[in-house]
């Protein structure tokens, strides 16, 4: 198993990489990838309140409020 560490990253940014197979004998050419968003932990978020609810329209509604840091990614 070999560990790769990236530094000096940003949050709110998309990282991409790319993974090859590769030894003494063969190098793949076909290689896996990976997007990777970079955030913190976010605020603690409320508990949704109930709004209204409708057996006709098949719906619930619920509201809660966005939490106050986001952690450097969109909810």
């Amino acid at each position: 198993m070999i560990y790769f560490n990236s530094t000096e990253l940003m949050t709110g940014h998309y990282y991409n990489y790319k993974l090859y197979s590769m030894n003494v004998i063969y190098t793949s050419n076909l290689f896996g990838s990976i997007k990777v968003l970079i955030a913190t932990v976010p605020a603690q978020l409320k508990k949704p309140e109930f709004v209204s609810s409708s057996l006709n329209d098949k719906s619930i509604t619920v509201t809660w409020d966005e939490p106050s840091y986001i952690g450097g990614i969109p909810v």
